[in-house]
């Protein structure tokens, strides 16, 4: 009868490391069934903000109920409040004169009344003045400031007093148009300070019509 030899054992070193892996892995499955990982946060869609631009409210009309005067003649127009009067004369020199004054003053001394004035002048005077000013001569210039401005899309001149008290007057705008000189000056002596406010306000709503 033939014999077959007998395999040798495996060294006892190496059965006790299968014995740990089989371990290890058993316990891993056992983790795994047992305690399953959550799963992956989903990455949060970034907020859209809108831009500063977006934000900002309109800043409404606030010379949107004004009342409108219109002066074709001489070629302009203004806005004033609902409580406001105007006065129109015609003193030759000047061509044409406007005070836009509160109705409180009515029936009053006007010449002291807080008002927007506009003058308008066509005479060979006004016209020299204007160029005087402009090239800053200093007999016409005496106690004043003059700086050209673009106003009513003209170039024209702001011409300020450097005389602590001006009697009430606040600088003037003077613009050569059309060979007419047109003069723009609040006057403004007594309280309340929004009357002077409302005057200087009236002015910038000033724009020729040609």
């Amino acid at each position: 009868m033939l014999m077959l030899p007998l395999k040798k054992p495996l060294p006892k070193g190496i059965v006790i490391a299968g014995l740990i892996l089989l371990g290890l892995a058993v316990a891993n499955w056992w983790v795994f069934v047992f305690n399953p990982q959550p799963p992956a946060p989903i990455p949060a869609v970034p907020t859209v903000m809108p831009t500063p631009e977006l934000l900002v409210t309109p800043t409404p009309d606030a010379t949107a109920d004004w009342q409108i005067y219109t002066d074709r003649q001489y070629g302009f127009s203004i806005k004033y409040p609902q409580n406001w009067e105007i006065e129109k004369t015609n003193p030759n020199p000047p061509d044409l004169a406007v005070k836009v004054y509160p109705e409180r003053w009515a029936g009053q001394q006007l010449p002291w009344a807080t008002s927007a004035n506009i003058i308008v002048d066509s005479s060979s005077q006004a016209k020299d003045e204007f160029g005087k000013l402009k090239n800053k001569e200093k007999r016409t210039i005496l106690d004043n400031e003059v700086e050209e401005i673009v106003f009513a899309g003209n170039n024209c001149l702001e011409v300020t007093s450097k005389l602590p008290d001006a009697g009430g007057f606040g600088p003037q705008i003077l613009c050569l148009k059309s060979n007419l000189v047109y003069q723009l000056q609040v006057f403004s002596l007594y309280p309340p300070k929004k009357e002077k406010e409302l005057a200087e306000q009236i002015l910038l709503t000033f724009s020729f019509l040609r």
